[in-house]
């Protein structure tokens, strides 16, 4: 008999929705990035202690930026601030770490 898994949370299910489009990575377009920022967006406003959804929200800020959608300073910055917030909240998660050093590359 197959054990049934734990219902996933909204926040979760957001999160899910991020990191698939955020594995699209140059294959995903400007409207992919904006959806995963608005996603992770939504996440962090049910959930603003959730670390992983900030880390999920710095690499969706993040990849406009670095594939070529938004290259402003202040797209960087927000991007940065966003996973330092996530580090903030879990100095030892492996998305917020990854988050910050993507932002330091």
């Amino acid at each position: 008999m197959p054990v049934a898994s734990a219902p996933q949370s909204e926040v979760e299910q957001l999160l899910v929705r991020v990191w698939a489009l955020y594995e699209k990575q140059d294959d995903a377009t400007g409207q992919d990035w904006k959806l995963a920022e608005d996603l992770a967006a939504q996440a962090v406003k049910l959930e603003r202690a959730n670390a992983d959804a900030w880390a999920a929200y710095s690499q969706a800020t993040l990849g406009a930026w670095v594939f070529g959608y938004d290259r402003t300073a202040e797209r960087l910055t927000e991007a940065r601030s966003r996973a330092e917030r996530a580090l903030g909240l879990a100095p030892t998660s492996f998305e917020a770490r990854f988050a910050v050093a993507n932002c330091h590359r």
